[in-house]
């Protein structure tokens, strides 16, 4: 498992990737959270939950869209578990063989001069 911390001024998180069968990102935070009726509509282009804690949050709505057909091409999913005032968490799934993809991690980081996960 490799763990990072996820940069942020407004929130912490935890990115963690497992391997077994594929690979699963999990990223939490301890942000606003989301009620149950808006976490249907998160994945879907241009949507922004629009609500008196968001006011100052940027954003297009194309962010978690784009995940959502990323995982979609590696025969994955998405999904989001959220609590108001509590935080929420993101996990991808993708259906890609781990040590392949940790190869190709570890190129990306080298090739642009960045530490991977």
């Amino acid at each position: 498992m490799l763990t990072a911390p996820a940069p942020s001024a407004q929130e912490t998180a935890d990115v963690l990737v497992r391997a077994g069968g594929g690979i699963e990102i999990a990223v939490a935070d301890t942000g606003i959270g989301l009620k149950p009726d808006k976490e249907a509509k998160l994945f879907r282009e241009f949507v922004r939950i629009k609500n008196e804690n968001t006011v100052e949050v940027l954003g297009s709505g194309l962010g978690l869209s784009t995940v959502r057909k990323i995982a979609t091409m590696c025969d994955g999913e998405t999904r989001v578990t959220s609590e108001p005032g509590v935080g929420s968490t993101f996990t991808v799934t993708l259906k890609v063989e781990a040590q392949a993809f940790a190869a190709e991690l570890a190129a990306g980081a080298a090739a642009t001069g960045s530490a991977p996960l």
